[in-house]
């Protein structure tokens, strides 16, 4: 319970008191404005991104990728609290579990989520295979001390319908 009251504490903080400028309007004024223009090397010498876009901006945007990050890792460990008390397993154990862990699962994020912005941008129907199996993974690396890359090629292969070869083949052959 007092994970889930400083989840919302942090949240309601963001929301009502965000660290720097979320007033993005001068850096979209900006972008109609050079849109316009009719040469966009002379309107960007002219009048440089650094001029709209703030250090204020850039704090705003770093705050809020450090909370997505922290709802992210305080979601996985409530995971590992749930988890433990389903399997009957001391929840003084539960921190150690997390924290031993924990490190793979970062890696494991950071590989699929970088790699995917891109594959997202030609590719979107990838997801809607790999989203279901995505969700055993953490299960996987928590409890079965197994690692998540193979892991993960065979939950996808339970949990749903399609071959995993024919996906590599079809992701490697592009």
């Amino acid at each position: 319970m007092l994970l889930l009251l400083f989840a919302w504490g942090v949240s309601f903080y963001i929301l009502l008191s965000p660290p720097g400028d979320p007033d993005f309007s001068q850096v979209m004024y900006w972008y109609e404005d050079m849109f316009k223009a009719d040469s966009f090397t002379d309107y960007y010498s002219a009048h440089p991104f650094t001029d709209v876009f703030t250090t204020a901006n850039l704090v705003y945007l770093m705050a809020f990728c450090s909370y997505l990050a922290l709802m992210h890792l305080l979601g996985f460990f409530y995971f590992v609290l749930f988890t433990c008390d389903k399997r009957n397993i001391s929840l003084k154990k539960a921190p150690s579990i997390y924290f031993s862990r924990i490190w793979w699962l970062i890696l494991f994020s950071t590989v699929i989520c970088v790699p995917s912005l891109l594959v997202l941008s030609y590719l979107p129907y990838v997801v809607i295979f790999l989203l279901p199996a995505c969700y055993a993974i953490p299960g996987l690396v928590f409890f079965e001390k197994r690692d998540p890359f193979t892991r993960s090629s065979k939950a996808l292969e339970r949990r749903t319908d399609i071959n995993c070869r024919y996906l590599r083949s079809l992701l490697l052959s592009r």
